[in-house]
């Protein structure tokens, strides 16, 4: 590890050396002076108590994806015929993307909780869709129940011949008169 003194950081960060240290003694660093040295650990306990002092929560931690590009360079000898020869510049480009365990499994249990509620939604619709069809079909069967016929009525004699006027009239198509269909409206 490279330890460096307090002056020399403090020059690097472009603040006071006393400044310095009594925010390492803050971040549970024992500093006394400007001579005493501060290894890389102890850089990163400041500089993660300074982030939570400053309302930054998160932690240093590793990134989540990492990548490298990598150039290789490389002489070809063509033959261009008639016995000459010239020699072209190959570069490979290679880009490589690694990425953190941690992360990985992070992103599967987020898929996992998604598709966990994605089934309970489609247990919970299929459950409702039982329930109303139970439903449609105690309704149908009670208007099977119900009795959809006309009363029998019971027409007084002295009707009995307008009523017959009424059929004849329909047959022949003449019209009613409305005082007959009023009496006949109101027995049935």
């Amino acid at each position: 590890m490279s330890n460096t003194t307090i002056s020399k950081l403090a020059s690097a960060l472009k603040i006071n050396s006393d400044k310095l240290i009594s925010q390492l003694n803050d971040a549970g660093i024992n500093v006394k002076n400007e001579n005493d040295e501060i290894s890389n650990d102890q850089k990163l306990t400041l500089l993660n108590h300074l982030r939570g002092s400053h309302a930054t929560k998160s932690e240093i931690k590793s990134p989540k994806k990492l990548t490298v590009n990598r150039r290789s360079q490389s002489e070809l000898k063509l033959s261009a015929g008639f016995g000459t020869s010239r020699t072209v510049n190959v570069e490979v480009r290679e880009k490589k993307t690694y990425l953190n365990k941690e992360s990985l499994i992070e992103e599967a249990k987020q898929e996992d909780l998604l598709k966990e509620e994605e089934r309970s939604n489609n247990e919970i619709a299929s459950h409702s869709e039982t329930i109303e069809e139970t439903l449609k079909a105690d309704n149908e069967d009670r208007d099977k129940e119900k009795d959809t016929s006309m009363p029998i009525v019971d027409v007084p004699p002295h009707l009995r011949k307008t009523l017959s006027q009424v059929k004849r009239n329909e047959k022949n198509r003449n019209p009613i008169k409305k005082k007959t269909l009023l009496k006949l409206n109101n027995y049935m």
